[in-house]
């Protein structure tokens, strides 16, 4: 008996194929709105402006110290870093200290350093000149105008004391008392004009009715700026201070009130004809004549009434005791009096004194050629300034 087939219906041949076929179709459409959507992303991508990039400002540290050349007459020249407020005393011992032919009198130790700066310490022996005297003619503000012979490797400020000083009037910022002479030239000593010249720029503080900065004419004295100012406030101590005190530019100056304590100090370098030059800190306020005093006071052959031993000393500044032409005897002479002799440096006053106790007496000055440290034109420069009896 054959088995009869039902008939297949067309519409359901074509609905399982369609059913079939549907899976296929989704993937491709899905597949075509994937790409669409990347190609979205990237024109958008490639159409956007490149980033910008916000630079922050980068912080500096407030510095903390100080770097600086030293050379010249020290025992290991080179740039150092040093604290800040650190002075030029400072440097030179952080560069090994001072060589034995160190001219410690043309450095200002008390100076405050300037980062970047080269401070360079001058030697006797590099100054001195092959030729026994220098002649030179001196005019300006010198007491005494005239021609003038000094011994070779002299300097600026020895012939205006052979001239008899400067006068009141000579302009002390124009002048550079530590050159070394040159045989031949003319050194004119300028004025300082009462109403002309360079101004000078000043600070002062304290028991005055507006402190603040203020320019001058160069000449000006404290007195100007004080009532530039406004004047003393109630209970203001003028006679604390010298209101005659001619302004230096740069300076600050501070009128105190009655009763008032000196709060702080100052550093100042004391030189010249002192039994002991060097550095000194002293309370604000002191006057010239106190520091000297804080040096060991002067030699026998300061010339103690050229300066203003009445003035405030100025924080940072330095003060040279000049001396006399007397003789300076060096069998009995001790080290601070040697030194005052110009050629004569600390370590080789030293070396006179020691020459002197363990050898004996100086019969004569050509003996002193046997000091270490005095070689022949360190002997010319200081024959005119000594003696052995």
């Amino acid at each position: 008996m054959e088995r009869q087939t039902e008939p297949e219906i067309p519409g359901a041949v074509t609905e399982s194929r369609v059913s079939r076929l549907r899976p296929y179709f989704g993937g491709i459409l899905l597949g075509l709105a994937v790409a669409a959507f990347a190609i979205l992303i990237a024109r958008e991508v490639a159409l956007a402006p490149p980033p910008v990039e916000i630079q922050l400002p980068e912080s500096v540290p407030a510095p903390s110290s100080v770097t600086v050349h030293v050379g010249g007459a020290v025992l290991d020249s080179g740039v150092y870093a040093l604290p800040l407020n650190s002075r030029v005393i400072d440097a030179i011992g952080v560069a090994g200290g001072l060589a034995e032919n160190a001219d410690t009198d043309a450095a200002n130790m008390a100076e405050e350093l300037e980062d970047g700066n080269s401070y360079i310490v001058p030697t006797y022996e590099g100054l001195v000149r092959e030729t026994d005297t220098v002649v030179v003619y001196l005019a300006g503000a010198v007491q005494q105008v005239g021609l003038y012979s000094l011994p070779a490797g002299s300097r600026v400020s020895d012939a205006v004391n052979t001239a008899g000083g400067l006068t009141e009037l000579a302009d002390l910022s124009e002048i550079n008392l530590a050159a070394t002479l040159v045989d031949g030239e003319r050194y004119n000593m300028p004025s300082r004009s009462e109403s002309e010249g360079t101004p000078v720029f000043v600070h002062v503080v304290g028991a005055i009715e507006q402190p603040g900065t203020y320019t001058l004419n160069n000449g000006a004295r404290l007195i100007d700026v004080m009532e530039m100012a406004g004047g003393p406030v109630a209970g203001a101590d003028t006679d604390a201070v010298d209101l005659a005190l001619r302004l230096q530019d740069g300076q600050r100056y501070y009128l105190p009130f009655r009763g008032e304590q000196a709060v702080g100090d100052v550093t100042v370098h004391i030189a010249g004809a002192v039994a002991e030059p060097g550095l000194y800190v002293l309370p604000i306020g002191t006057r010239l004549i106190d520091a000297i005093n804080a040096a060991g006071g002067v030699l026998s052959t300061s010339d103690i009434h050229a300066l203003n031993l009445a003035q405030p000393i100025q924080d940072g500044a330095r003060y040279a005791v000049p001396q006399t032409r007397t003789a300076v005897n060096v069998n009995l002479a001790g080290v601070g009096e040697l030194e005052a002799v110009p050629g004569i440096s600390r370590t080789v006053a030293q070396a006179i004194v020691n020459h002197r106790e363990a050898v004996g007496a100086f019969t004569d000055l050509d003996k002193l050629i046997d000091v270490s440290g005095i070689g022949p034109a360190t002997l010319a420069a200081i024959r005119p300034f000594v003696s052995v009896s």
